[in-house]
C-alpha cells in the first residue's frame, strides 16, 4: 500500500506540472461534460516513422499523418501503443485541443511505450512493467484514474501484449497468459482503492496480439480472463469483417488484435477505421454513454478461466515430451540428483535420468527466501537433494536446455 501511495503522490505531482507548463486546457468543464466520449485505441507502429531506424523525414511524415488521423477521430480518452516517447506523444495530441497526455510509459530498453491521453483530469496514474514470474513478459501496462461527472472516476490501462512476430507461439501465449494473471489483481485494487471515493468504471484497450477466434490462439486465456472476469468486449456482435484490426499480409491472416473492453457503461459496439498510411494496425472507435456504474469486476473468476490445464507429470526423464512441451503449463517428476549455485545468481535442479541439456529446474536468488520460507528450511540443498519432487510451471527453454523457473513454493511439490 506504501508503494501505491508514492505512486499517486508522484503522479499527481507529474500532471500538476504538465498541465501548469506545456498543456493549458487540460481537462475543461466543456470536456467533462461531453457525451458521448470517445474512446480509440490505436498501435500507432513505431511512432514517429513505422520504424525503429526511420530517418527524420520519415518520422516527420508519420507525425503529420497521424495528426491528420486524430484530428478526424478526436478522442476523449486516447490509448495507444508503439510510441518512442513522452515527447512523440505530446507533439502527436496537440492536434486535438484539450487532449492532455497523462502518462507515457518508458520502458527499459524499448521504444515501444504505451501513452493514456484524455480531454478528461486525470487523479492519478503511472506505467510499471509486468513482473517476472514462470515466464517474464515485455513491456508492462499504463494506468490512469481519469475523472467523471458527479465524482465518478474511469480506472483506465493502455496495454500491449507479447506480439507473435518472434518466438515460439506456445511461449508468446504463456507470456500474454501471465500478463493478465498480473493485471487482474491490480484492477481489483484499483477498484477498492477508488470506490472509497466514488463508483467506478473500468476502461481496458489495446493490441492483445490475440483473437477470440483464431484457432491458434486456443490456449490463449489473456483476453477471455478479462472477459470471465466481467469486463464486455465491444466487439460483441460485431461481424469479423467489419472488425478487423490486422489486414492480412503474407502468411498472416485478417484479424482482430486490438480491442476495448469496458465496465460502467452498458454494452457499446466498437468500430474500426482505416488509415493505412499511419499504421498496419487499425484504430478501434467507441462511443460510451452515460455511466451505469459501478463496474463489475470479479477476478477471481478471470484467475479461474487462466487456471492451465496441466496434463499428468512427465518423468524427469521424457526427453523428447518435455521438448514438445516447451512454451506450455506442465509438470514434471523425478529425483533431485544435486542442488547447486555454480555462479551464485541461480540455483539449478538436477534431475536423476536427465543428463546435462535435457531437463533443468531453476530458481533465482531473489526468489530463494520465499521458498526456503514456504519449506520451513533454511538450506535447499538439504530438503531437496534426494528427494522425489514435482515442479509446475511453463516450460522454457534456455540455450537449447528445457528449464521451468520456480519462483513460489506452491511450484514445487516434495512426494512421498
Amino acid at each position: 500500500m506504501l508503494y501505491m501511495e508514492r505512486m499517486f503522490s508522484r503522479a499527481r505531482l507529474v500532471f500538476l506540472l504538465v498541465a501548469a507548463f506545456l498543456l493549458p486546457g487540460c481537462g475543461s468543464s466543456e470536456a467533462r461534460s461531453r457525451a458521448p466520449l470517445t474512446v480509440v485505441t490505436w498501435n500507432i507502429e513505431w511512432f514517429p516513422g513505422r520504424s525503429p531506424k526511420a530517418t527524420p523525414e520519415q518520422a516527420r511524415e508519420h507525425m503529420r499523418q497521424a495528426q491528420a488521423a486524430l484530428r478526424e477521430l478526436d478522442p476523449d480518452v486516447l490509448l495507444l501503443q508503439e510510441v518512442r516517447d513522452m515527447a512523440a506523444a505530446v507533439e502527436l495530441c496537440r492536434a486535438v485541443p484539450g487532449l492532455t497526455v497523462h502518462v507515457t510509459s518508458d520502458f527499459p530498453g524499448s521504444s515501444q511505450n504505451l501513452v493514456i491521453a484524455s480531454k478528461l483530469q486525470a487523479d492519478s496514474g503511472w506505467f510499471d512493467r509486468w513482473r517476472a514470474g514462470p515466464v517474464h513478459p515485455p513491456r508492462g501496462y499504463a494506468f490512469t484514474a481519469l475523472q467523471l461527472p458527479r465524482g465518478h472516476f474511469l480506472l483506465t490501462y493502455s496495454l500491449h501484449l507479447k506480439s507473435n512476430a518472434a518466438g515460439n507461439i506456445r511461449a508468446n501465449i504463456a507470456q500474454r497468459n501471465e500478463s493478465s494473471r498480473q493485471l487482474l489483481p491490480h484492477i481489483e485494487k484499483m477498484l477498492g482503492i477508488y470506490s472509497r471515493r466514488g463508483a467506478c468504471a473500468v476502461l481496458v484497450g489495446g493490441d492483445f496480439n490475440t483473437s477470440v477466434e483464431d484457432q491458434r490462439f486456443q490456449t490463449d486465456m489473456s483476453l477471455r480472463a478479462l472477459l470471465a472476469a466481467g469486463l464486455q468486449w465491444t466487439f460483441t456482435g460485431v461481424p469479423f469483417a467489419e472488425r478487423i484490426t490486422v489486414p492480412a499480409e503474407g502468411s498472416y491472416p485478417d484479424n482482430t488484435f486490438d480491442h476495448v473492453l469496458i465496465s460502467g457503461f452498458g454494452k457499446p459496439q466498437a468500430r474500426v477505421r482505416k488509415y493505412p498510411t499511419v499504421s498496419d494496425h487499425r484504430p478501434v472507435v467507441v462511443g460510451i454513454g452515460d455511466f451505469d456504474g459501478p463496474a463489475r469486476f470479479d477476478a477471481k473468476a478471470g484467475f479461474a478461466a487462466l487456471q492451465p490445464t496441466v496434463p499428468e507429470a512427465l518423468e524427469a526423464s521424457e526427453r523428447e515430451a518435455i521438448r514438445r512441451s516447451i512454451g506450455r503449463e506442465a509438470a514434471v517428476m523425478g529425483r533431485v540428483q544435486s542442488v547447486r549455485s555454480p555462479g551464485g545468481k541461480i540455483t539449478f535442479l538436477n534431475f536423476a535420468g536427465s543428463p546435462r541439456g535435457e531437463f533443468v529446474g531453476i530458481i533465482r536468488t531473489a526468489n530463494l527466501p520465499t521458498l526456503l520460507e514456504g519449506f520451513g528450511v533454511k538450506d535447499l540443498k538439504d530438503a531437496l537433494e534426494g528427494r522425489n519432487v514435482e515442479l509446475r510451471g511453463v516450460i522454457t527453454s534456455f540455450r537449447g536446455t528445457p528449464q521451468i523457473e520456480v519462483s513460489s513454493a506452491a511450484q514445487l511439490r516434495v512426494l512421498p
